[in-house]
């Protein structure tokens, strides 16, 4: 596990897959330190890149997250269903299911 974080760390400077899983290492505390904070600034850099294998959107469903409950960030739900909804129109399976699950009033 520390030779793959080591490798992500490495990487995450211009890959949206590894701002993804270097992201996910924060936010459960495996091979890095937790930072739910240094979670949600990777997430976000993921967010405003767009990549031609699609992990943009992937990374802008976790950034609607992020922002929807507060994690790792002030919580924001306006901004969060923003994302969240970009992420599904993009088609993120994800995404569609959370919306989906929420009370229509809240989008």
């Amino acid at each position: 596990l520390w030779q793959a974080s080591a490798w992500i760390a490495r990487d995450a400077a211009g890959s949206v897959w590894a701002m993804i899983w270097k992201a996910m290492l924060y936010e459960n505390g495996q091979g890095l330190p937790l930072s739910l904070e240094k979670s949600a600034e990777l997430m976000q850099r993921g967010a405003m890149t767009q990549d031609a294998a699609g992990y943009g959107a992937l990374a802008r469903y976790h950034w609607g997250l992020a922002l929807y409950h507060g994690r790792g960030v002030a919580a924001d739900p306006t901004q969060g269903l923003r994302w969240l909804r970009q992420a599904r129109d993009e088609g993120v399976p994800e995404a569609a299911a959370f919306l989906a699950a929420l009370p229509q009033h809240t989008f």
